[in-house]
């Protein structure tokens, strides 16, 4: 029976640009004007640092659209719940790689299923 692999790999060079294009986005806005507030890319996680939860809100929403104009898959991140330093807000976005091993079974078994239905379709 033949078998198969399934690779889930986050290009991070894609991420980093992703980062920097948001970055860029973030400085043109208006509604971000004279406010503290960047995206910073360190160890394969993009850290978001804001003066206010709704800001947070609308950075992740400008990393997601830049992520998908880079072909980044934005099911893959993992947002963290912020964190509430004083007047500093932070949340930090980490990737996914893989797949979880009950998705993987679930999906081995579905495959053997249909393997097993198409030969017995065949033979008889």
């Amino acid at each position: 029976m033949p078998s198969f692999d399934i690779v889930s790999e986050i290009n991070m060079e894609e991420v980093r640009n992703a980062t920097e294009n948001a970055s860029r986005e973030l400085s043109t806005r208006f509604d971000f004007r004279g406010i503290e507030a960047s995206f910073e890319y360190k160890d394969k996680t993009v850290l978001m640092t804001a003066e206010a939860e709704f800001q947070l809100q609308q950075m992740e929403s400008m990393f997601r659209g830049a992520c998908a104009k880079r072909g980044v898959d934005t099911s893959s991140m993992d947002v963290k719940p912020y964190d509430a330093h004083g007047r500093t807000y932070r949340q930090s976005i980490g990737f996914k790689e893989g797949i979880e091993q009950a998705v993987a079974k679930k999906t081995r078994q579905v495959n053997q299923r249909q393997q097993n239905e198409g030969a017995s379709f065949y033979s008889g």
